[in-house]
């Protein structure tokens, strides 16, 4: 059992901690001493309205069962009891999302008591699930391009393959038909950005104008990356495994750096080709610089 043998510790700890903490009689589930913020999660204006009462007297009954539950486990368990608990506060205006733990000690007069500190999670639950609305943001455009490529396919003349591609581009930057036999590629929806990016209509050698871009617009310590993703073998090789890829890089132009993203998806899939072969993609750049910031700033902060 881990033992405190000085009281003033145990108070020390309360005041202290950048949490809500608390400490209970485990006879009686009455409470010994609390933290200010603790204080007020439990609808009272300071500490002092808390010693002396139980959770039952505090909470409604189902969150007061919670505890008392949760207490009895920390009280048989000889390390600290570590858990994840989602639970209103006294007044029941919000839903708190915590990390608790819990065990017990023994005070000066021999009193077997328990300790008990929150750390306030919902920030962290809250950017988790900003970060899957973010993923499914990317998803639905992924499933886009991959739609996009399907018309692509279906249609059978330039014309045509122009009206469907344009129609369904409308989240992404610039969009190309590449016919990898020929090392042509055919852009559908032009980068006004860049004067030196092809018009609409306009057909131009692949690989070379690719990896041009790569030497001016993209950042150096992603550029080998670049080179690398856009190689028609490399490309070819990712696309019988997956129905649609994408390289995240850091876009330069002028002094403006932004996040932007390269997807390719087959025009048919591989298992659809009697030689097993990819022929030609749908290629397209999409700006992710406010999303891939966001997520990166959570992650930030969640380390």
């Amino acid at each position: 059992m881990a033992e405190f043998s000085n009281a003033k510790a145990v108070v020390a700890l309360l005041n202290h901690l950048p949490a809500m903490t608390f400490s209970k009689d485990a006879a009686t589930g009455k409470y010994l001493a609390c933290s200010q913020s603790f204080a007020e999660y439990a609808h009272k204006s300071s500490p002092e309205g808390v010693i002396g009462l139980t959770d039952f007297e505090i909470f409604d009954p189902d969150t007061a069962a919670h505890f008392a539950e949760d207490d009895q486990k920390a009280l048989a368990m000889d390390e600290p009891y570590v858990f994840f608990e989602d639970v209103p506060n006294a007044a029941r205006t919000m839903i708190r999302h915590l990390q608790t733990t819990k065990m017990k000690f023994t005070d000066e007069a021999g009193r077997l008591c328990m300790l008990g500190i929150c750390s306030d999670v919902t920030e962290m639950v809250e950017a988790k699930a900003n970060e899957a609305k973010a993923n499914a943001k990317q998803a639905e455009l992924e499933k886009q391009l991959a739609l996009q490529a399907q018309l692509l396919e279906e249609e059978s003349t330039s014309q045509q393959q122009h009206k469907m591609i344009t129609a369904m581009a409308s989240d992404y930057r610039s969009v190309y038909y590449v016919d990898f036999d020929k090392d042509e590629a055919i852009c559908y929806r032009a980068d006004r950005r860049f004067p030196e990016a092809p018009t609409v209509g306009a057909h131009f050698p692949y690989l070379h104008s690719f990896t041009a871009f790569a030497q001016t617009h993209v950042a150096e310590s992603y550029r080998e990356a670049y080179l690398q993703f856009i190689q028609p073998e490399h490309i070819r090789a990712a696309l019988e495994k997956q129905q649609i890829i994408s390289f995240r890089f850091l876009e330069i132009n002028g002094d403006k750096e932004t996040y932007s993203m390269l997807r390719a998806a087959g025009v048919r899939y591989v298992e659809e080709r009697d030689d097993h072969i990819i022929h030609a993609v749908g290629m397209g750049f999409s700006n992710i610089d406010e999303e891939m910031r966001e997520t990166l700033a959570q992650q930030q902060a969640l380390s």
